[in-house]
């Protein structure tokens, strides 16, 4: 079965049982090592390069579609090349590279919901190691409006709890 397949299978099975936004965030299957519809392999696919994850891209999408609050456009000057892979540096060690400078205030914001998701490959697979190295998958949440949401977050399954408890959340998806 298609990743885009199972994705709509599993977002149909939550809905046709009557589930809301919550059920959403949180319903896992019996396959899945996370909760919700952010720990399906297909919506991790999707928000990631072929070959590694993708901090940006799932913090992005966090921010853009369940928090309503895009960052601004990265400033003209900025480069969106990632340092190369070596040795022992894991996607995170890359990607602190980038939050630096007139970087950093919105990279705060992206990244430390995109770690929550580093436990997940470049195509949703679980990995307990990147490049050698234990993933940190820990995060935060930072300057929301629903101040419930900032703080510190452990992984996808405690971003996926915090998310689907957050009117923020939903005034956003209800939009």
């Amino acid at each position: 079965q298609r990743v885009s397949d199972e994705l709509e299978d599993f977002v149909e099975s939550v809905i046709s049982k009557g589930g809301d936004l919550y059920s959403l965030l949180t319903h896992n299957t019996a396959a899945q090592k996370d909760a919700g519809v952010l720990g399906q392999p297909g919506f991790l696919a999707l928000h990631a390069a072929p070959t590694r994850s993708a901090p940006v891209r799932r913090g992005l999408f966090v921010l853009n579609k369940l928090l309503c609050d895009a960052p601004p456009p990265p400033p003209q000057d900025a480069s969106l090349l990632l340092p190369p892979q070596t040795n022992g540096h894991t996607t995170r060690d890359r990607f602190a590279a980038h939050s630096q400078g007139s970087c950093k205030g919105c990279h705060a914001r992206i990244d430390g919901i995109g770690f929550t998701f580093e436990h997940y490959d470049g195509v949703g697979s679980y990995r307990a190691l990147d490049n050698g190295q234990k993933v940190n998958a820990s995060g935060a949440i930072v300057d929301q409006r629903d101040t419930a949401l900032n703080g510190a977050v452990e992984g996808i399954t405690e971003l996926a709890h915090k998310l689907a408890a957050s009117g923020q959340v939903s005034d956003c998806v209800a939009a």
